[in-house]
């Protein structure tokens, strides 16, 4: 569909506006009462970030959801050059009961400085952001019109929790995409209706300049208020979730947080999801995947633990190297590890003949063992 075609269907669903267009910016302000609801998940109080400042903050600190202050914008490009403008500014809070928010829309390049102002003072109340990719993209764009308009802003200095990173960790091996539209289907059952694509938003403002009406801009007004809105909801889930196995909407989702957490570093987490896919679990290939994930994390805490895993999973080629890296170096068991490394090499050739799988560095390494615990044993008769 063509974008002309596309702007006037979405003129059609939101009704006709009267023209206005001036030199200043229209505040539009909205208060969400708790108990709030999108999709399955509902809000009943503020709450504690304890988890996913493990991941998103350098210091992981534990703070109130009252002191983080959510933002998105709408602009007139994806660049973030100089030339892009964010023609509407949004903001969400917590406060009283509620979740407030707050968008600023710019009716005149004109009144850019005025209006920065305000979002500045905004700004200049919080110490914790909440955003999704304005680590790539929204604080670019909004420090460059800060410097343009010679105003002096903390953005920059703020503790930015980038939801965007977890999410892409947790939830895109499941859902294939992890935007924010996807992750509201997909993991909040929340479908948006009659919602402006993205990509028109910029044709949008564009033709309110030129033609000082409003009709359209309403549909982007909601656009930015509901992306605001879902950060609230994705910022609790992923800090439930971190500790929780049980608020996962699928195995693969646990899966993919434990080996993210993993990675970070964060062993009691990421534990508490791989055992709870090992024993409770209902996909065998999930439940491999999961094991072999946590025998390499207890390799580093707790190798006789992680050696009972490979145990269970000696039918695995991992394993069974695994195994004999642990007898030839650290039960010193020299006849047990030459006996596993001959049934590796041995899978090894099997599993090239009737797969035809290049096992060949595998294969390799496991003969350059074979040779090396030999050695050993012949050392051990002599003496």
């Amino acid at each position: 569909m063509k974008i002309e075609d596309q702007l006037n269907r979405l003129s059609k669903k939101v009704g006709r506006g009267k023209p206005d267009i001036d030199s200043t910016f229209k505040i539009y302000e909205n208060r969400h009462p708790f108990p709030l609801t999108l999709g399955k998940y509902t809000l009943n109080a503020t709450f504690q970030l304890e988890e996913i400042t493990k991941i998103t903050l350098p210091e992981n600190p534990a703070i109130d959801i009252k002191d983080v202050l959510f933002f998105d914008t709408e602009t007139t490009g994806l660049s973030s050059g100089t030339g892009t403008i964010p023609f509407l500014i949004g903001f969400g809070y917590f406060i009283n009961e509620s979740f407030i928010t707050k968008q600023f829309f710019l009716k005149s390049p004109s009144a850019e400085y005025a209006m920065l102002e305000e979002v500045n003072k905004i700004i200049n109340k919080y110490d914790y952001i909440a955003s999704y990719n304005g680590k790539g993209f929204d604080t670019h764009i909004l420090e460059s019109r800060f410097i343009l308009n010679r105003i002096s802003s903390r953005l920059a200095e703020l503790n930015h929790i980038d939801l965007l990173y977890p999410c892409r960790a947790f939830f895109r091996r499941y859902l294939g995409s992890a935007s924010l539209q996807n992750i509201e289907r997909g993991i909040l059952n929340y479908t948006r209706h009659d919602d402006i694509p993205g990509a028109l938003i910029p044709y949008v403002y564009f033709d309110f300049l030129k033609s000082g009406n409003d009709e359209k801009i309403h549909a982007v007004i909601e656009h930015n208020r509901l992306d605001i809105l879902s950060l609230a909801f994705i910022i609790k889930l992923l800090n439930t979730l971190m500790k929780n196995p049980s608020e996962s909407p699928h195995e693969l989702v646990s899966l993919s947080a434990a080996n993210y957490l993993k990675n970070k570093r964060i062993s009691g987490e990421a534990k508490i999801h791989f055992e709870n896919i090992i024993q409770r679990g209902n996909n065998d290939t999930l439940r491999k995947e999961a094991k072999k994930s946590l025998s390499m994390l207890l390799k580093r805490e707790d190798i006789d633990k992680a050696s009972l895993l490979w145990e269970e999973e000696k039918d695995e080629l991992y394993a069974i190297i695994e195994l004999a890296k642990y007898h030839e170096h650290k039960t010193k068991r020299i006849d047990v590890a030459l006996e596993i490394t001959n049934e590796g090499l041995d899978k090894c050739r099997l599993m090239r003949e009737l797969e035809n799988n290049n096992l060949k560095h595998l294969y390799d390494e496991l003969e350059k063992r074979k040779r090396r615990l030999l050695r050993k044993l012949r050392r051990n008769t002599k003496t």
